[in-house]
Formats: structure tokens, C-alpha cells, sequence
């Protein structure tokens, strides 16, 4: 019951279901695999960590264990550790498409962006239900310069959940990059609508306004760049790399920017 409240999304009505059964099953990998889901739902990752960890520790067989707590160890930055986790899940089974994904962003991470792209490439094939991983490829290829691809893997991640406004947000970057300012102004129209309404602000949202101000620029279309160059303003860290630039920009159609 608790596994599957688990893989339901009940993370709630999980959490009091295992918690009870681990009293009763205390050393059952499956329970501290569970518990482990848990925790990441919540972004506990520590805690989740420890719960995979038992559960490799507890049965070493199962390669959905060990990707977890690659996962896990990813979330925590401890790259090292997330690698020998991921590769123990490929040993078992090679055909894990989720180990693969993990793996690819260890690697994106780590600077290793050929492998990372072979991996989501993989991953991909092995599990095309795990629409995330368009996401990280499309960032593979825009790192490798490869910008029409990474425009059209962002295109299919979209494709799969319109409501991620960060994905947006890379999208109209890209499509600034290869010069299609109305398509990007599109693109950051979506990012900025989701970004918006969002406490605290998410950290992609300034740069979207940013670099939505820009593509209406190039349009002609100034009056409204300057409201995305002022929203910029309001909500960018002080230590923005282009804070003084964009204040010279307002500054320069007489708008305050304080």
C-alpha cells in the first residue's frame, strides 16, 4: 500500500502508512527504498540519501536502489558518489534508461558534455515517458553549440508540459542566440507568465525579463521592452552581472530605477 501511495503521488498518506510498517519491518529494503521516495518528494535529500543507502546496503541487487541514491547524491552535489551509485545501477542493469539520465547530469555537470549527451541520447530510448530528459539534452547541445538541436529537444520537452517556465525561458535564449527575436519574445512571454506569480522568485526569472526586453527591442517594440527591463530591475539580485547595464538602458529613456 505504502509503495504504491508512494508511486501515486500521495506522499502524505505514504509517509504514515511506511512509517508504520517500519516499525513492524525494520530492516526491509523496500521500506527503506520507500522511505527513501519519501524524503525526496520533500527534498530531504539527505535523509533520502540515508534511507537508499540502507536499502542498497540491505538488498545490492536491485538497480532502482542504486539509481536513487545516485539521485539522491546528485541533488547534494557529491558528484563522486552519485557516479559509483549510477554505474553499480548500469552494471546490474543496462537497460535502467533512468540511471542513464542520472548519469548524463553528473556528467553535464561535471563538464563532460559529449558523454552526458550520449547518455540522455540512451536514456531516451530506454524510457521516452521521462519527458525531463529532453530538458538536460537540450542544455547537452546548446553547451556543445549545437543550438538548433537543443532548440528542438526544448520544443519536445514543451511538448509534454507547457507549464515549466524555466524550459521556456531556455527556449527564447535559444532562439535569441540564432537571432529569431520574435519567436524568442514568444517563448519568454510563456516563461515570464509562470515566473511572475511565483514566491520567492525563481532564479531564471530576471535573466527571462532580461533577455525578453531584448528580443521586444529589436522589434522596434520599446515602450514594452522597458516595462521587462524595469521588472528586471525590481527583481534581480544587486549583484547581477548586468545590473548597470540594463539601469544605463532605462536610465537612458528617463525611467527611474529605483
Amino acid at each position: 500500500l505504502g509503495a504504491c501511495q508512494v508511486e501515486a503521488g500521495h506522499i502524505d498518506a505514504a509517509e504514515a502508512t511506511l512509517t508504520n510498517v517500519a516499525k513492524l519491518r525494520p530492516n526491509s529494503a523496500d521500506v527503506s527504498y520507500f522511505l527513501g521516495r519519501v524524503d525526496f518528494a520533500r527534498k530531504r535529500y539527505n535523509e533520502a540519501l540515508t534511507n537508499f543507502q540502507r536499502s542498497t546496503a540491505l538488498d545490492a541487487r536491485q538497480s532502482e536502489y542504486q539509481t536513487y541514491a545516485g539521485w539522491a547524491a546528485l541533488e547534494l552535489g557529491s558528484l563522486g558518489q552519485a557516479l559509483e551509485f549510477v554505474n553499480e545501477a548500469l552494471e546490474l542493469d543496462p537497460s535502467m534508461g533512468e540511471a542513464y539520465w542520472v548519469r548524463g547530469r553528473i556528467r553535464l555537470r561535471a563538464g563532460a558534455v559529449k558523454d552526458a549527451r550520449d547518455d540522455f541520447e540512451r536514456a531516451l530510448k530506454l524510457k521516452p515517458s521521462r519527458y525531463e530528459i529532453y530538458a538536460h539534452l537540450g542544455d547537452a547541445y546548446d553547451q556543445l553549440r549545437q543550438v538548433r538541436s537543443a532548440i528542438d529537444a526544448y520544443h519536445k520537452a514543451l511538448s509534454y508540459d507547457k507549464e515549466r517556465g524555466e524550459w521556456w525561458a531556455r527556449l527564447g535564449a535559444l532562439f535569441m542566440d540564432v537571432g529569431q527575436p520574435r519567436e524568442a519574445q514568444q517563448a519568454l512571454s510563456q516563461a515570464t507568465a509562470l515566473g511572475d506569480p511565483q514566491k520567492p522568485v525563481p532564479p531564471w526569472l530576471p535573466e527571462a525579463h532580461r533577455v525578453y526586453a531584448e528580443a521586444l527591442s529589436l522589434q522596434g517594440r520599446q515602450d514594452e521592452a522597458l516595462v521587462h527591463y524595469q521588472k528586471y530591475l525590481d527583481i534581480a539580485p544587486s549583484t547581477a552581472l548586468d545590473r548597470q547595464d540594463v539601469e544605463a538602458i532605462v536610465k537612458a529613456y528617463g525611467h527611474k530605477t529605483d
